[in-house]
């Protein structure tokens, strides 16, 4: 028989110190973003003769890289230390976790040589210099936002206690995560402390998976420079440059998204729109006190993606799809195109879309970099869900903008009808693709139509385009979409992928064609 025993050196970086396990232990580990540890893991062969060991780590383990040798030749009961590397570069603050290996090399199918497993849980924490970076601007003032391990109730209530007790905090809500095995709690900071500092206090605490600020989010469209006549559908017809750029219309008579559930975390849709009728499958509102889902953004966002042309002069991309409409985001005043969400909106929404099923998730919002929505994204990313996101309208210089910023999601940027760059779309080399996002014709609510400009309306297009691909193909991973679409894109601006126009203009038809062949190929 053999076991397993990390014996955790505190070498570098005060990881957390540990000692023995036994098999259904989880071995925590802490560290500040942007920092690098060392320890080790200790195996002992517990057989009666001399074995081979095999020591391994789950693929995804790109931040633990072991430094010694993973083969182990041990003599009965003895004890080998192997040196192993923490580096949390390039890692969001949140949790990460996967698995040690011990396997015997010689003797794996002896009943007494089993397999055996350790789970690993890295916590990355803010770095000083992360933490005090984040502006005033960037959040809700006097809150904090936490995630904590999902438990029973009586355990969350507790930790809760003890929480506010420990950091002078009173909750505001406590919001259970099911897609994270975790809840997140919103509190209010009872005194005149930073924000920073409590977000500081509160992540070292060991009962807290991740702390942060409760960060703005808002919606990333303007009104559009033109306006339609009341009673022109020619005009109506010229003004949809869209589909035609994207080429969609050339696949609708193979693929309509019939069957694919894209929800649309936005404000909320107009279901009774004619054009949207019968598209809105299920709706769900995470504003408090706010069921109100007649809003104009989050309206001609879904009407980009799935407005019907047999009941209106509104065409969408993909027709057919089912609309999940997740309110996210507060309009700013009544009618107001301009929107703002919270993290903690956010999270709910990305959580309930993740729970529903949804194959595409569209954002046509942006904010600062985020930890608790990256690990909604990583968990929805895992799901084979994908997302669509707004690349933002900062302009030239602008800091990149989440979640599209995030490797894992599309980002979007807009080009208009001649295949020019918005003027205020940010740049940058997290840019993916382009669709068009200025003057785009959509569903208002009370039955009206308008035209909106900006990365908002850019992302449904996309979003549009990935339904009709799934519908053709629906074993296709998120990355798998992503990864076709740009590689289908009509390029633009400078040659291969640049950080205006990203792999260039997204194809519906030269993705489909490309399904297509690889079929014909198999």
């Amino acid at each position: 028989m053999k076991k397993i025993f990390p014996i955790l050196a505190t070498l570098l970086m005060a990881i957390t110190s540990l000692g023995s396990f036994s098999q259904s232990d989880v071995w925590n580990m802490q560290l500040a973003s942007g920092q690098r540890g060392q320890t080790s893991v200790t195996a002992e062969n517990k057989c009666l003769a001399r074995h081979l060991f095999d020591l391994a780590k789950s693929e995804d383990m790109n931040w633990f890289q072991f430094s010694d040798r993973t083969r182990l030749n041990l003599a009965a009961g003895e004890k080998k230390p192997v040196r192993a590397r923490i580096d949390t570069t390039g890692l969001e603050v949140g949790v990460y976790e996967g698995r040690l290996t011990l396997r015997c090399a010689d003797c794996a199918s002896e009943p007494g040589c089993a397999e055996e497993t350790l789970p690993l849980r890295l916590k990355v924490v803010w770095s000083v210099a992360g933490v005090q970076s984040i502006q005033p601007n960037q959040f809700i003032a006097q809150q904090i936002l936490a995630l904590l391990d999902a438990a029973s109730p009586a355990e969350i209530e507790n930790t809760v206690r003890a929480l506010e007790a420990a950091h002078n905090l009173r909750r505001i809500l406590i919001t259970p995560m099911p897609s994270i095995s975790g809840v997140a709690a919103l509190f209010t900071i009872l005194d005149l402390r930073a924000v920073a500092a409590v977000v500081a206090a509160v992540q070292a605490d060991p009962r807290v998976l991740i702390a942060q600020p409760n960060f703005v989010y808002s919606t990333a469209a303007q009104t559009g420079s033109k306006r339609p006549s009341k009673n022109s559908p020619n005009e109506f017809d010229s003004l949809q440059y869209g589909l035609a750029k994207i080429r969609a219309d050339a696949v609708h008579s193979q693929a309509t998204g019939k069957g694919i559930k894209v929800a649309v975390l936005d404000t909320g849709v107009d279901f009774n729109h004619p054009c949207l009728r019968g598209r809105v499958k299920e709706m769900k509102s995470f504003i408090e006190g706010d069921n109100d889902f007649r809003d104009v953004h989050g309206t001609m966002v879904a009407g980009v993606i799935a407005a019907r042309r047999a009941v209106g002069p509104v065409r969408g991309v993909a027709p057919d799809a089912e609309i999940i409409s997740v309110k996210v985001c507060k309009p700013r005043s009544k009618n107001s195109i301009e929107a703002d969400a919270t993290s903690h909106t956010l999270a709910q929404g990305l959580d309930f879309a993740i729970t529903k099923s949804a194959n595409i998730i569209n954002l046509s919002l942006g904010g600062p970099r985020d930890p608790i929505v990256s690990q909604l994204v990583r968990a929805a990313f895992a799901r084979k869900i994908a997302l669509v996101a707004a690349a933002g309208n900062g302009g030239p210089g602008a800091s990149p903008v989440y979640p599209a910023a995030i490797s894992k999601v599309i980002a979007v940027s807009a080009i208009d009808v001649r295949d020019q760059l918005y003027s205020m779309a940010s740049r940058g080399g997290y840019i993916d693709l382009a669709a068009p996002g200025v003057d785009i014709l959509s569903a208002q609510p009370e039955n009206r139509y308008n035209l909106l400009t900006g990365t908002s309306m850019a992302a449904p297009h996309v979003s549009g385009v990935a339904a009709l691909i799934l519908q053709l193909k629906p074993d296709l991973s998120a990355g798998e979409i992503k990864t076709l679409l740009e590689s289908t894109a009509r390029d633009l601006g400078a040659a291969g992928k640049d950080d205006s126009f990203g792999s260039g203009c997204v194809d519906a038809l030269r993705a489909t064609e490309a399904i297509a062949s690889a079929r014909a190929r198999n």
